[in-house]
């Protein structure tokens, strides 16, 4: 029996193996409602304005999902959600026992239970590896089954590392010294990729610290390399730029859903970071995928 068994075919691409699978979801807005026969790991390759979402609970959450927004759906649960736009999304499932399995022989322990994010946090390497899986279902080259095979698993590492108690022996939380700790640094980057549509002040992120303004742009610059400012701009053209090369949404939207105060305003950002307007980007990532797709001539047997 499938484990996307309650997931439409029609929805997109997908990938079965044993204990796990994968699916590109590209849907028209509507709702789904079901119960998972398996860790359902969703991960938002379009931003979703207004979305909602309850698991085990009547309790709805609506909220911004941004591109690269993480969901994760333990086993057996029941999931609802609703949205309101076109939605563009990749289903990664695996059972508990094979993510037992990869714990086991990686840790050699049980990973306990996950920790589930917020709505609106976002994964930026699960994003990657999701990308990647999606480019081998779509182009099916030779040995993508088993290219899948070893994303699953990079995938499963992942997830494992990052929400389950498997990342208590991790380094990445320890505090810097003079600089945010890292409840504060997750607080403040969560409320930034969360309010991206919005005018976002160093008075209102420091505000979310507890810190004063100063003494919180001090902080910040110290943690993460880059002024309060410096970071917010550069979340802003990475979800733009990520928005221009996976969808379809207009220039103008785009510019208005990543906070930019108009399209020119973006473009001329975009031509600063990487010497390309929004127009060039979205062409390019068109012609980066064709030839991705596009499989040379089998030579014909002499």
């Amino acid at each position: 029996m499938s484990i996307l068994e309650s997931i439409p075919e029609h929805w997109g691409y997908r990938f079965e193996s044993v204990g796990a699978a994968i699916a590109d979801a590209q849907i028209d807005p509507a709702s789904i409602h079901l119960k998972t026969k398996a860790y359902f790991f969703l991960i938002m390759l379009s931003a979703q304005p207004e979305r909602t979402l309850a698991i085990n609970s009547d309790r709805r959450l609506t909220g911004f999902a941004p591109i690269g927004n993480i969901e994760i759906v333990p086993q057996d649960s029941e999931l609802f959600s609703t949205w309101r736009y076109t939605k563009h999304t990749m289903l990664i499932a695996m059972t508990e026992k094979r993510l037992l399995q990869l714990s086991g022989r990686e840790w050699g322990e049980d990973p306990g239970e996950f920790h589930l994010p917020r709505l609106g946090v976002v994964d930026e390497k699960a994003l990657a590896i999701a990308a990647e899986m999606r480019n081998e279902l779509v182009c099916a080259s030779f040995g993508y089954e088993e290219c899948l095979e070893s994303l699953l698993t990079l995938f499963g590492i992942h997830v494992l590392r990052t929400y389950t108690s498997l990342n208590k022996r991790s380094t990445h939380d320890m505090p810097i010294t003079g600089g945010l700790s890292p409840m504060m640094r997750s607080r403040v980057i969560d409320y930034v990729h969360s309010h991206l549509s919005e005018k976002i002040t160093v008075e209102t992120l420091a505000r979310i610290a507890g810190l004063s303004p100063s003494h919180f742009a001090r902080a910040f610059r110290q943690s993460l390399g880059q002024t309060p400012h410096e970071f917010v701009v550069t979340t802003r053209l990475q979800l733009a730029k990520r928005m221009i090369q996976t969808s379809s949404t207009s220039l103008y939207e785009i510019s208005q859903l990543t906070g930019f105060s108009s399209n020119s305003h973006m473009s001329a950002s975009m031509k600063k970071a990487w010497g390309k307007n929004p127009s060039q980007i979205r062409h390019s990532e068109r012609q980066t995928f064709q030839a991705r797709c596009t499989l040379p001539a089998h030579p014909t047997k002499s």
